[in-house]
């Protein structure tokens, strides 16, 4: 258990409460759309079969082929647009005349104004949280065995890793292609082997094979809309930095959704010393009674957590009889 994280640290580090919580705030209806659009999910039997109305959903419980992530992914890359994968280019006759360009097709759906399933604000934030996956999330592993890592040019994706390291994935991309990469077995119960999860398995592969495909490409950063505006946050709360606020970071928003308020979760945090809490709690004394079997609490030491100003207690402090009444 972590306390408040901020989303974007929850995402690097792919912890599941926080995904369960944005399910349970957007509605099921919310998520399961806008899923089955990024994957090209169309038919509605198929979404009411594919999508179940449990929170588990928000882990990653409907089952996907690498080519759906990957075309779930390039819409973000594409601020927004969808895109179809094709494995055929072109077909020619024996004269070698093109007579069905599949790469045109796609290229003038791609830019067909009914092709956007989400605003290019909404697509660049998701592409701006997914960088950090890399810098600072589970990613990072595989940047860090690069020689220069990706030598400047714009990276973003995620991790994936089923129960008991059943599947190992890894997606992501750049401004220039997106690569979908999965490990596993057809029958889907084996292990691939304890901790072969997605950042030391699939996401190492992943990191080499992108550096190799950018080599001779001209480094790019990811295209950034009007519309996006930067502020500076509490890194604990979300809302507006104060002077009380220990740590802070630049945030985007797509503009109107900006915080408006300014921290109040530190807002007492300057306001008590160490000594001025050590008396208070040294007059805290919950002696154990003949009347009731609960156990007395001593607090006789508490150091402050510089991160958050909370106060915790070093586990010899404890009364060990305490562990009793939560057995």
């Amino acid at each position: 258990w972590r306390g408040d994280v901020l989303l974007r640290y929850a995402l690097n580090k792919s912890l599941n409460i926080p995904a369960i919580e944005v399910l349970q705030t957007i509605g099921f209806d919310a998520a399961i759309d806008r899923s089955a659009a990024l994957l090209g999910i169309t038919d509605p039997g198929e979404i009411r079969r594919r999508f179940p109305r449990n929170f588990p959903l928000a882990l990653g419980t409907v089952s996907v082929s690498p080519a759906q992530m990957a075309k779930a992914y390039a819409t973000f890359a594409n601020s927004g647009k969808t895109v179809d994968p094709y494995g055929i280019k072109f077909i020619e006759n024996q004269k070698g005349a093109i007579i069905i360009n599949i790469e045109d097709e796609m290229q003038q759906k791609l830019y067909s104004p009914n092709n956007t399933i989400m605003s290019p604000q909404d697509a660049y934030i998701m592409t701006n949280l997914l960088e950090t996956t890399i810098t600072l999330g589970t990613l990072h592993y595989g940047y860090t065995q690069l020689e220069n890592g990706y030598d400047g040019m714009a990276m973003a994706g995620k991790t994936g890793t089923s129960d008991n390291w059943k599947d190992s994935w890894t997606v992501g991309y750049s401004p220039y292609v997106t690569t979908s990469l999965w490990y596993g077995f057809d029958g889907g119960s084996s292990s691939l082997g304890q901790n072969n999860n997605g950042a030391v398995l699939a996401g190492l592969v992943w990191s080499k094979y992108m550096k190799e495909i950018h080599k001779n490409l001209p480094k790019k950063e990811f295209y950034r809309p009007s519309g996006i505006i930067e502020r500076t946050i509490c890194s604990v709360s979300g809302d507006l930095k104060t002077q009380k606020c220990p740590t802070s970071r630049r945030e985007v928003f797509k503009a109107g959704t900006e915080p408006s308020q300014f921290c109040t979760y530190h807002s007492y945090a300057e306001e008590y010393t160490e000594d001025s809490i050590m008396k208070i709690m040294d007059s805290i004394r919950v002696e154990a009674s003949p009347e009731n079997s609960m156990p007395a609490f001593n607090f006789d030491r508490f150091l402050f957590d510089d991160y958050n100003n909370s106060i915790t207690t070093p586990e010899e402090d404890f009364d060990d009889s305490f562990s009793d009444i939560l057995d």
